[in-house]
């Protein structure tokens, strides 16, 4: 509940919570120890978004690796090629 009030600016509302929770805690109604561990989404939502946003930033890194490696090669062999028939038209003269 606070992170959300937080996340969305609910000052006053989180104020108002805070105020009738400790409340409620010091009255004795209620334990914290009651509720057991709660789980936050929003935080593993967080660590979600961060590993998907670094893993498409390392696929994007490796597809620019991909291009230049194809460039490369394609280099490459067009310069095969061109000395393939250079060799091919000395070997027709002779």
């Amino acid at each position: 509940m606070r992170n959300f009030f937080t996340k969305y600016k609910f000052k006053r509302t989180l104020e108002a919570f805070q105020q009738e929770w400790y409340e409620m805690t010091r009255k004795g109604k209620f334990s914290a120890n009651d509720l057991g561990n709660i789980p936050d989404v929003y935080l593993k939502n967080d660590k979600l978004e961060e590993k998907i946003e670094t893993l498409t930033s390392e696929l994007n890194m490796a597809k620019i690796a991909a291009e230049k490696a194809k460039a490369t090669w394609d280099k490459l062999r067009k310069e095969r090629d061109f000395h393939k028939m250079h060799h091919s038209r000395v070997q027709q003269e002779k």
